[in-house]
């Protein structure tokens, strides 16, 4: 549920000592970050918090396709492609994002091997992650499904709003809150 790289951190805040041109923000909850439908001219690490990527649907409802927390990465996609930001990027707590202008990141993916690969390894896990998760909605009960969110990340429904969380799982928060009343009830 909440996609984390520990490794990509670990690495931008070392890269933030030699680039001057990387800034660390601080965003306070229910901000955006990036916006739908703008150009992007910054790529976000984020160091802190957590975030939810949004896609706004045909029909005018939302739809939230990731959370993300520590090492998370956005903005990345819309650079490499030059277009526009199809989601946008919303801090759901305090949140610190390390901010890599657009110049600087397409230089360091063509000269730094070891930025190149952490950004091919997160492009990857995030692919990887967005199959696991539909497979497994697709596959198992609205019951599995909660209890796997969980057993992932135990503090989700303290953290995240039931809307949200419902939202993800494409679900109404009325019938997550049976689900979850069920689960209570169970222990």
């Amino acid at each position: 549920m909440l996609q984390e790289n520990q490794d990509l951190i670990s690495y931008i805040s070392l890269l933030q000592k030699e680039h001057t041109e990387i800034s660390l923000d601080l965003i306070p909850p229910k901000k955006n970050i990036i916006e739908a439908g703008r150009m992007q001219h910054n790529v976000f690490i984020q160091k802190e918090g957590i975030t939810k990527c949004v896609q706004l649907l045909e029909n005018g409802t939302e739809f939230i396709q990731d959370f993300f927390g520590v090492g998370g990465l956005y903005g990345e996609i819309e650079l490499i492609h030059n277009s526009v930001s199809k989601c946008a990027v919303i801090t759901i707590t305090d949140t610190s994002v390390y901010r890599i202008p657009k110049s600087l990141f397409l230089e360091l993916l063509d000269r730094n091997s070891a930025f190149n690969r952490l950004i091919i390894e997160s492009l990857t896990k995030k692919i990887s992650f967005k199959a696991d998760r539909h497979s497994f909605h697709q596959s198992h009960r609205l019951f599995d499904n909660i209890v796997r969110l969980q057993s992932n990340f135990p503090l989700f429904d303290s953290k995240i709003s039931k809307a949200d969380i419902a939202n993800y799982l494409g679900i109404t928060p009325r019938s997550l809150t049976r689900v979850l009343s069920q689960l209570s009830s169970d222990k």
